[in-house]
């Protein structure tokens, strides 16, 4: 049996409920932030996607808010959010398969996975940060996480990005 798959069969009511809630959430956010800044929902959700690499979600939607109000993206990436922010396509910015997968999810996608070190680490059972990120460097291996994620999640009758979130909050302990 997978690493996923054990997960899967120990996933609390509560924990689903917040997977299958957390990407419409997040959508809620990239409204707001775009209607706060007369925006796009799609540019507001890019420049989310391109600042979120090793931020928290909370701090993710400060920087994007911040980045709208102020016209200056700072962060990780700010490179890509100024991009979209000055009026690039996202997906035409956005190049790592996790910044992309994330955008598709939060506008809309539900059958994009975002593997992040958390979606990776419970693939493998690990939380070692040097293998999470050798491993996913490799080629293949994003793709090969992201289609684990979506083979369990058939399995319990929940979209691919739902049971990630599920996972995510499961192994993060939070739902945020």
């Amino acid at each position: 049996m997978s690493n996923l798959a054990k997960i899967a069969q120990v996933l609390t009511p509560t924990e689903i409920a917040a997977g299958i809630g957390w990407y419409p959430m997040a959508r809620r956010h990239s409204r707001r932030i775009a209607r706060a800044h007369r925006s796009t929902e799609h540019r507001a959700a890019g420049v989310i996607s391109a600042l979120s690499p090793r931020c928290r979600w909370a701090q993710n939607l400060i920087r994007a808010d911040d980045a709208f109000r102020t016209g200056t993206a700072r962060g990780l990436f700010a490179d890509k959010a100024q991009a979209i922010l000055n009026g690039a396509r996202p997906l035409d910015t956005l190049r790592g398969p996790k910044t992309r997968s994330f955008y598709r999810n939060i506008t809309g996608n539900l059958q994009a996975v975002t593997i992040d070190t958390w979606a990776l680490g419970a693939v493998l059972g690990t939380r070692d940060k040097r293998i999470l990120h050798n491993t996913i460097e490799r080629v293949g291996e994003y793709e090969a996480a992201a289609d684990e994620y979506r083979s369990v999640a058939s399995w319990f009758g929940l979209r691919p990005a739902e049971f990630q979130a599920a996972v995510w909050v499961h192994v993060r302990g939070s739902s945020t």
